[in-house]
């Protein structure tokens, strides 16, 4: 919706954006609200009336509505960085969503990139960018994995150098295990 204020516009017959006609409704002599047609395109703003044409002194700018291409990583815990690659990430009124729950830093790196820490609020499914411009949704599910959790090991005892295996659930993201003050690698 845009708002186009003026004069003499009680008789207004079309509203163009660009070369698209767009529906409208003459809210008073001064004031139409326009809605920006799917045949928009960038340029002047045309008003026709009875009494002659009004054009706009600035452009009226289109913009993409998002897409999303990709993302990476597929799955992660709470605070992971999402790279989301796509379009139309330059538009005011940026909105995104890990699942159901709204990321809270987000980062324009440019009109085909964002980044984005997973929030606390996240939830498996999948990632939506929204716009002023419209919205998408990624193809695949962002997967939000849980805090590691352990349900035994074996051996119970053993001396340095012992291979233990641990079984338990939410290992895809770990990077190292404790024994005591001792940190270790794990495969």
């Amino acid at each position: 919706k845009v708002t186009i204020e003026g004069t003499h516009f009680e008789d207004a017959s079309k509203v163009l954006f660009g070369t698209g006609e767009a529906l409208f409704a003459v809210k008073s002599s001064t004031s139409i609200e326009a809605t920006v047609p799917e045949t928009a395109t960038t340029g002047k703003i045309k008003l026709i009336a009875p009494g002659g044409e009004a054009i706009s002194t600035n452009d009226f700018v289109l913009k993409d509505a998002p897409e999303i291409t990709n993302f990476s990583p597929a799955s992660g815990i709470v605070g992971t960085l999402i790279t989301i690659n796509g379009k139309g990430f330059d538009v005011d009124g940026l909105v995104v969503k890990i699942g159901t729950g709204n990321a809270t830093t987000v980062t324009v790196v440019s009109g085909t990139q964002l980044t984005v820490k997973v929030p606390a609020t996240g939830t498996t499914g999948k990632i939506t960018v929204e716009t002023t411009a419209g919205s998408a949704a990624s193809a695949e599910n962002f997967t939000l994995v849980g805090p590691p959790v352990i349900a035994s090991f074996s051996p119970t005892r053993g001396g340095i150098g012992t291979e233990v295996v641990i079984t338990g659930q939410n290992f895809e993201n770990l990077s190292t295990v404790k024994f005591n003050a001792a940190t270790v690698s794990p495969t």
